[in-house]
């Protein structure tokens, strides 16, 4: 078979579906940069070579892929006449929807920053139907836990706190929520694992509580690669269950992204990262939901009873605030008042040292020298005291009423 540009030309305008093989040929004729770096990129000597291992491919048959790959790539494409499912969310918030079936979806914070106990309060969501303003959507949902950093004790006090959080009894635990803790395995045997756990239980959501440790260097991009990609992805779509991953933010104040490489994985693969930010004065928890791929989450707050079981802070939250918007506000009108009367008493000093009187032009070129300040704030601070914001300002009130600004 010959590829001429008449012939790839000829099948640019038919409306048969084209042959990979001759997409290729028509790529590889092209004098485009991509054309060029496709060329570069498969090391060709020249075009001719090129043209003719194209047409080698085309012989083939099936465009130089196996079957397999082919049943792939044409599963790809999107068929805009099909209905596909739609996605099933595990959670919502104030009615708006989270957490999808199939995806991966992260929480982060710093150390001690309220990650695990947003955990325990998804639990106790499903223990329940609702956690003040967190509802579960899917009814008799099932949870895997997977601890890989706290000792076996404490795996066991989160089941524990989540059913008291519920208010039900902890054996009915053992139906809903199923708690592991893989402290002791390595990393590819913690992989083993979730792959075991997942088939026994089949949970519609996966929690794994110290992802890090699954991977041999978050800050390799190779290593988070293969581990987002190649391991999480596949098993949220394979075994359609979500796959919440816990991990630490960036411990530079003022700086939340999530740590190293891996973190960037997770930001830019998750459908939802939850991040939770711990206020140290209040003690008050505020869950955000910077990355949502559907409606924006509104953030929610949790704070500790004397037990250290989280408890509802919304209104708690939401009069701290009003508080210090108040007395930010408070502030800032004693500052105003400081710099009022500091300048009101540079206008009476100016006044004092001239007898008590002076002409308006004179009075504002004295006072901008002294405070440094242009002619029309000048004037604006004169007639401030002009129309008495002070009780005080009355023993110049008769000087600067005769000022007429």
């Amino acid at each position: 078979m010959e590829i001429t540009k008449n012939s790839v030309e000829g099948a640019k305008n038919t409306n048969a579906p084209r042959h990979i093989g001759e997409v290729v040929s028509d790529m590889l004729q092209s004098n485009s940069p991509l054309a060029e770096g496709y060329r570069n990129h498969l090391n060709l000597r020249d075009l001719d070579t090129a043209m003719a291992d194209a047409e080698a491919k085309i012989a083939e048959g099936n465009g130089g892929i196996d079957a397999e790959l082919e049943n792939k790539l044409k599963a790809c494409e999107i068929d805009m006449d099909a209905e596909y499912p739609k996605n099933t969310f595990l959670f919502s918030v104030d009615d708006v929807p989270v957490i999808t079936q199939g995806d991966l979806h992260t929480i982060g914070a710093k150390q001690k920053g309220g990650k695990t106990s947003l955990v325990a309060i998804l639990m106790a969501a499903i223990l329940c139907g609702e956690w003040n303003r967190v509802k579960c959507l899917i009814k008799g949902m099932s949870i895997l836990y997977i601890d890989t950093e706290m000792k076996t004790i404490d795996t066991q006090s989160l089941g524990v706190k989540a059913a008291k959080m519920a208010g039900v009894d902890v054996k009915a635990l053992s139906d809903r929520i199923h708690l592991v803790n893989f402290r002791p395995l390595t990393p590819k045997e913690m992989e083993t694992g979730i792959l075991y756990f997942i088939h026994k239980y089949n949970p519609q959501l996966v929690i794994i509580d110290g992802i890090v440790d699954l991977c041999a260097n978050f800050n390799d991009v190779e290593a988070s690669q293969n581990l987002v990609l190649n391991f999480l992805m596949k098993i949220a779509e394979v075994e359609k269950c979500a796959i919440i991953n816990v991990l630490h933010t960036n411990k530079t104040d003022g700086y939340t992204e999530l740590r190293g490489h891996l973190g960037a994985y997770f930001e830019q693969k998750g459908v939802t990262v939850m991040k939770c930010e711990k206020d140290d004065d209040s003690n008050i928890v505020t869950v955000k939901f910077p990355t949502h791929r559907y409606a924006p989450v509104p953030e929610f707050h949790f704070t500790f009873d004397e037990d250290g079981v989280p408890v509802c802070a919304d209104e708690l939250h939401q009069q701290i605030e009003q508080h210090k918007a108040q007395s930010k506000q408070d502030q800032k009108e004693a500052e105003r008042k400081a710099v009022f009367e500091e300048r009101k008493q540079i206008v009476l000093d100016i006044l004092n040292v001239n007898g008590g009187k002076m002409e308006r032009k004179a009075l504002v070129e004295a006072v901008m020298q002294r405070i440094g300040k242009k002619e029309s704030t000048v004037k604006n601070i004169l007639k401030e005291m002009k129309e008495g914001s002070t009780p005080s300002i009355s023993e110049v009130d008769s000087v600067i009423t005769a000022l007429v600004f």
